[in-house]
């Protein structure tokens, strides 16, 4: 869910116009803001408590940033994974 979050292009589903990334605030921007779209779109997410770390790789050919994230969640152990987001 966390990764579907990080796929969508806020604005994208009409049922919950505020879900998923803003790839527009994020694109050709340096790698701060990247990470704070990332954190933005992941703790509206009911399930995370907390966003712990947020680690942006170098974009790729494509215009995306591999993200390596780490987030504590409301009822449960911590999650890391790594996901792929368009900028």
């Amino acid at each position: 869910d966390l990764k579907n979050a990080l796929e969508t292009v806020r604005g994208e589903d009409p049922f919950d116009p505020d879900h998923g990334f803003d790839v527009f605030d994020a694109a050709g921007e340096p790698a701060a803001v990247v990470e704070r779209e990332v954190r933005i779109a992941l703790n509206s997410e009911d399930i995370v408590d907390s966003v712990d770390e947020v680690i942006v790789r170098d974009p790729d050919a494509n215009r995306s940033r591999e993200v390596e994230v780490t987030v504590s969640l409301v009822d449960g152990p911590g999650l890391s994974f790594d996901a792929e987001v368009t900028n």
